[in-house]
């Protein structure tokens, strides 16, 4: 079975965040320094505040919760932000290109870009229908993205599912 469509710059930045996201567990280093930066701010916002014990600690916890959210949502737009442009920068002219896969009983192969790469199913480590697409993790690290909006139906996506699974268990 083959599926073909078109990814544009936003699409394979998407997909470039999922991945990155499948090493999140990984990367935790992360939320550790947006843990740090709120408890320090937090530290100096209690140190000059006035009000009963009670209020402080409360205000602090508010002020703490707040800040987190805030620097991990600037974090995750910084990045994004990053991502595109860098995606953006690499794909050049080339943006939006072709994407194919072909799913035999031997593996999958993708093509994009000039490029064909063939992946049996013994190095593709897990098969997940998620939003907006089915994901295929692959051995050390790798992921192919295949987005609802290359299959023509329902039907069509279901069946590409079943039969990579099929595959994938033999």
């Amino acid at each position: 079975m083959i599926i073909r469509y078109d990814v544009t710059v936003p699409d394979m930045t998407d997909v470039m965040r999922r991945a990155a996201r499948r090493r999140e567990p990984n990367l935790g280093w992360r939320w550790k320094q947006s843990v740090l930066v709120s408890a320090l701010l937090t530290a100096f916002f209690a140190s000059v505040i006035e009000g009963s014990g009670v209020a402080r600690i409360f205000g602090s916890a508010a002020f703490f919760l707040v800040t987190f959210a805030a620097l991990t949502y600037l974090q995750k737009a910084r990045v994004a932000w990053a991502l595109e442009r860098y995606v953006a920068k690499q794909l050049g002219p080339s943006a939006p290109f072709a994407f194919e896969i072909e799913i035999t009983s031997a593996g999958l192969t993708t093509r994009q870009l000039g490029e064909e790469i063939r992946r049996e199913w013994k190095n593709v480590e897990k098969i997940t229908a998620a939003t907006g697409g089915i994901e295929f993790d692959i051995r050390l690290g790798g992921m192919v993205f295949v987005r609802d909006s290359g299959f023509r139906s329902c039907d069509e996506r279901v069946e590409f599912l079943r039969l990579a699974r099929e595959y994938a268990h033999r």
